[in-house]
């Protein structure tokens, strides 16, 4: 196995281990390249441990890579500034025996699927099954599932920070009657997918969709905004959905004055512990009710591919038309 490290694109990699690479060049920054060689099947996950201050992963490896030629899975990172972040380690292990006969069994490549169970029920997404069956059969994220329904009943505005391929962007604009969505994605690499899926739902270039290449964060920037800068436009109760590998708490703190107003509903995916406490002590000193959503116990069958180790949700509402479900 062999991972090099690159500053950009197009710069010349270094050879060596994944660790050995890290400690002979810690200031490296921008890409990691892993090559898998033809002879192992092996996946490879961003590990947050290595970077502190990490941002956001902006593009990582979401699939188990299977035999075959040499891969190279590409995984750019940025920093508190978004600028390249310090080379990472990554992890690599084999992969696990249910994934390595899904991709003999499965076809590969990528093509439109429509799913066929839960709330993404009937929304049509480009799919590779070898990497994203559990979305196709409604297995994705299940354990959100009916926080997702609840937060979102009778609201006007949706608002997803980190839409990736845009599932729950499609979700927002087919599944609830919000008259405005906000779908923030700052990796223009995505976007291709996510208007493409916009696309086979016949839903590109919907006036009820706003799409943004900014992050949310605490203060406005360049490439940056907050929730604070776009209260004037926001009819509550509004539902936020936050998936953005790092930055959740940055969020929060350009959320103030948004979370002063009735009818804040917030589904936030927490990537490390103390993320996890830092919002939910931010959300109920701002007189929140929260509840921690933890992983399934069959996830241990069928796990999620995660770029982090800790991986759990923060629902937060400050409403009373929310019920707490247990």
């Amino acid at each position: 196995m062999l991972a090099q490290w690159g500053c950009h694109p197009g710069a010349k990699p270094c050879g060596g281990s994944a660790a050995d690479v890290a400690a002979q060049s810690p200031q490296r920054a921008g890409l990691i390249i892993v090559d898998a060689s033809e002879d192992s099947s092996t996946r490879a996950v961003c590990d947050e441990q290595t970077v502190p201050g990490l941002h956001s992963v902006v593009s990582w490896c979401r699939a188990d890579v299977p035999e075959a030629a040499t891969q190279h899975i590409a995984i750019r990172v940025t920093g508190k500034n978004h600028e390249p972040f310090n080379c990472m380690k990554v992890r690599i292990g084999r992969m696990r025996l249910l994934s390595y006969l899904k991709t003999k069994i499965v076809p590969s490549g990528i093509r439109p699927l429509t799913i066929l169970y839960g709330p993404f029920r009937q929304i049509t997404l480009e799919l590779s099954l070898q990497t994203e069956m559990q979305m196709y059969l409604g297995l994705f994220e299940k354990e959100i599932q009916s926080w997702i329904e609840a937060l979102t009943r009778n609201i006007p505005t949706a608002i997803d920070a980190g839409a990736a391929y845009g599932e729950y962007t499609l979700f927002f604009l087919m599944k609830t009657n919000a008259d405005a969505v906000y779908a923030f994605e700052p990796c223009t690499d995505l976007h291709g997918r996510l208007r493409n899926n916009l696309q086979l739902n016949s839903l590109k270039g919907s006036n009820r969709l706003k799409l943004f290449s900014h992050c949310l964060g605490s203060i406005v920037s360049e490439g940056v905004m907050s929730l604070d800068s776009l209260l004037p436009e926001i009819s509550f109760p509004c539902f936020i959905k936050v998936d953005v590998d790092g930055e959740e708490e940055e969020i929060l703190k350009g959320a103030e004055c948004f979370n002063r107003r009735q009818g804040v509903r917030w589904l936030i995916e927490t990537h490390s512990h103390d993320l996890e406490i830092a919002c939910e002590t931010r959300l109920r000193r701002a007189n929140f009710k929260t509840v921690i959503i933890p992983n399934a116990w069959w996830r241990a069958v069928l796990p999620e591919l995660r770029p982090f180790r800790h991986n759990r949700w923060l629902a937060a509402w400050n409403d009373d038309a929310v019920q707490w479900h247990g």
